[in-house]
């Protein structure tokens, strides 16, 4: 996954992009656990965690340019989304979904799923262009019988490992 970053951040800024990376994770624990995964491997990006433990006096809306990688709990995005301190997913240009084969239901992962596709849809009908990031899901359960690890918005398509 570093790997993919990191081309991801190389290939954005390239073309004239500012890269904006979102590791989410489930549990707190895995915030500070991959934190240190990104730091040990992309030591030259700037990485942020977030979870319910940090008492952060800044909106990630103020926070997220600020760095390159965003390693948080979905709950921080979500309540961002709702409470109007992010106000667009087009800030980012990489949401990365960690141990997605655990959402059901109103997971905070469908949720934030829920603000892209009302995005994306919203630009549609007004015929606006809006740039979302590009949304790799991750999962490692053998026991699920479909695991989806990404799906294109463009055009719905969903790949499967």
């Amino acid at each position: 996954m570093v790997v993919f970053c990191q081309h991801h951040f190389d290939q954005q800024q390239s073309g004239g992009k500012e890269p904006k990376i979102v590791f989410f994770v489930p549990t707190v624990g895995l915030v500070a656990q991959q934190k240190r995964m990104f730091q040990r491997y992309l030591s030259t990006l700037k990485i942020l965690a977030q979870s319910g433990e940090q008492d952060s006096k800044l909106p990630l809306g103020d926070l997220a340019p600020k760095y390159d990688v965003i390693v948080m709990t979905p709950q921080i995005m979500l309540n961002s989304l709702v409470n109007g301190d992010v106000t667009s997913l087009s800030l980012f240009t990489l949401l990365i979904f960690d141990e997605c084969h655990h959402t059901i239901k109103n997971n905070p992962y469908n949720n934030i799923m829920g603000h892209y596709i009302d995005e994306k849809f919203e630009a549609e009908k007004n015929q606006k262009t809006v740039h979302l990031p590009q949304v790799p899901f991750l999962c490692c359960s053998v026991m699920q019988s479909v695991h989806l690890c990404a799906v294109n918005v463009d055009d719905f398509s969903v790949v499967t490992c």
